[in-house]
């Protein structure tokens, strides 16, 4: 399980690379839905915290859409991803039958995939690179999400004065 740096919710640090982390595992869990071709934001808004307080629902925790590093809802995490590790886990007690001997083709060594926590680490540096970017080219470093005046629930986006 990926470990927080610091906590994430209302009225918290929110570090985008922990922010980027808990997108990605409320995914993995079928909490959240991540925009596939952008993959975590990094950024703490409404949408993420009704997922983050469904997910408390669901499993009998405080309702505060915030998650401590040592928290109840990050053991939760840690415990319910060890529970189904997913499609990109790999069970390394399974055996594995040899590849077939084939004179034109070498065997070769296969590549691992990522782990989850490996996967989960790097979607939440990938995300936070995409900030840096955005933020050193002057687009996206002069707004904040705004979830006042919002009918529809989405957090807006507005100029600093």
């Amino acid at each position: 399980m990926p470990r927080l740096s610091a906590p994430v919710g209302p009225d918290e640090v929110n570090r985008p690379e922990d922010v980027a982390k808990i997108e990605t595992i409320l995914n993995r869990l079928g909490y959240f839905r991540l925009n596939p071709s952008q993959g975590p934001s990094g950024i703490y808004h409404l949408e993420l915290m009704g997922s983050l307080k469904a997910f408390q629902a669901a499993n009998a925790l405080v309702q505060d859409g915030v998650t401590d590093p040592r928290g109840p809802t990050v053991q939760l995490f840690a415990q319910q991803i060890a529970e189904d590790p997913g499609p990109d886990h790999i069970d390394d007690t399974a055996p594995v039958a040899p590849p077939p001997e084939d004179e034109k083709h070498p065997p070769s060594t296969p590549s691992r995939p990522a782990t989850t926590d490996e996967a989960v680490d790097k979607a939440a540096e990938s995300a936070l690179e995409r900030i840096k970017q955005r933020i050193n080219r002057g687009r996206g470093g002069g707004f904040f999400l705004d979830p006042k005046n919002n009918p529809r629930g989405f957090p807006q986006r507005r100029p600093l004065n």
